[in-house]
């Protein structure tokens, strides 16, 4: 079984496609994504490739 964090790298670019998703990261066994809304969180699979996929709502980021 691959690694968690080769788990992120592999699907990174697929999930920062997908409407909401802000950031992508690992935490407490689970490939965390960041959405800028919760009405996103539908969108994402329940696990990738073993790892539990959890959703955390940021709201949007800026960058001045």
């Amino acid at each position: 079984m691959p690694s968690i964090y080769e788990v992120k790298e592999k699907y990174e670019q697929w999930l920062l496609s997908l409407p909401g998703v802000v950031g992508v990261g690992v935490r407490d066994g689970c490939i965390v994504v960041y959405l800028s809304s919760q009405k996103y969180a539908s969108l994402l699979p329940s696990e990738l490739d073993g790892y539990p996929v959890r959703a955390v709502v940021v709201g949007t980021t800026r960058i001045f």
